[in-house]
């Protein structure tokens, strides 16, 4: 569902699945790792920002994530990977490198989180 451009989806399901009881982590990390595997680029893309915004789930299936092929769903996965504090940081910084100037800035960005920047 986070693949349609319906803002009535990808406003509300996310809200509804962060605001579920930390008892629910496992379902939500579930419900994420599947999201970053869909054939619809969208909905990979606002599975990653929503990961990040989880502050608890993710981290595997976002390192893996940063292997896709679409720009956007990458540098959705760096910033949430950032936020999660999670260490792929061999890989983030490899993305530091790259030629495209929002990629890179994201890459820093996220590794300058997992150092303990407030950004």
């Amino acid at each position: 569902m986070l693949g349609g451009y319906k803002h009535e989806l990808q406003d509300t399901i996310p809200s509804w699945l962060l605001a579920r009881p930390p008892s629910y982590a496992d379902v939500l990390a579930d419900c994420l790792a599947r999201g970053l595997t869909q054939p619809a680029r969208l909905g990979r893309e606002v599975t990653a920002w929503v990961a990040g915004s989880s502050a608890t789930a993710g981290g595997p299936a976002l390192a893996t994530a940063l292997d896709d092929p679409e720009w956007r769903v990458r540098i959705a996965a760096m910033w949430a990977l950032g936020m999660l504090h999670h260490e792929p940081r061999a890989r983030l910084a490899a993305l530091a490198t790259d030629d495209d100037a929002s990629m890179w800035a994201f890459a820093v960005e996220a590794l300058a989180r997992l150092d303990g920047a407030p950004w």
